[in-house]
C-alpha cells in the first residue's frame, strides 16, 4: 500500500493487497474476492441510476470464508 506521498485514500486493490489486511481477513473468515463482488454489487445498487426498486440488481454473494 502506498504510504510515502500517498494522496488520498488508498484504492480497493491497494487495500485488499496489503500485508496486514490479508491475514486480518483471513482470520476473521473474508474472502478478498467475496469482499470485491459484495462492494462492487453495492455500488451497483447505490448507484444513482439504480435506484428503482426494478433495477433487475442480482443478489451479492455472501462472503465465503477464505480458503486454507
Amino acid at each position: 500500500m502506498r504510504v510515502h506521498g500517498m494522496v488520498g485514500e488508498p484504492t480497493l486493490d491497494e487495500l485488499l493487497a496489503d500485508e496486514i489486511m490479508r491475514p486480518v481477513m483471513k482470520s476473521a473468515g473474508v474472502d478478498a474476492g467475496g469482499l470485491r463482488a459484495l462492494l462492487r454489487d453495492l455500488a451497483h445498487r447505490l448507484a444513482p441510476d439504480n435506484l428503482t426498486p426494478h433495477c433487475g440488481c442480482s443478489s451479492a454473494p455472501e462472503l465465503q470464508p477464505a480458503a486454507g
